[in-house]
């Protein structure tokens, strides 16, 4: 899969979720999936990604299938 943008403030969003790890967060600018998957990864109990952008869609498909239960992917804003 290639990321069809570069996640911007990936840093100061990890270090957001280190002052308060695991719970649910909500990417409301999900795009390629940088901040949902970095969340994923370090243990976020669950992520709602939200993006109106058509192409999103294939970078959520990839975060549904690897993170089962734990993320949701909703087209729109």
């Amino acid at each position: 899969m290639v990321d069809h943008h570069k996640s911007v403030l990936r840093e100061e969003v990890m270090s957001i979720y280190k002052t308060s790890p695991g719970g649910v967060w909500i990417d409301a600018t999900f795009g390629g999936g940088g901040h949902s998957s970095a969340l994923l990864w370090q243990g976020a109990r669950h992520v709602i990604g939200i993006d109106r952008d058509p192409l999103a869609v294939g970078f959520a498909d990839a975060l549904l299938k690897t993170y089962r239960g734990r993320f949701t992917f909703v087209p729109g804003n």
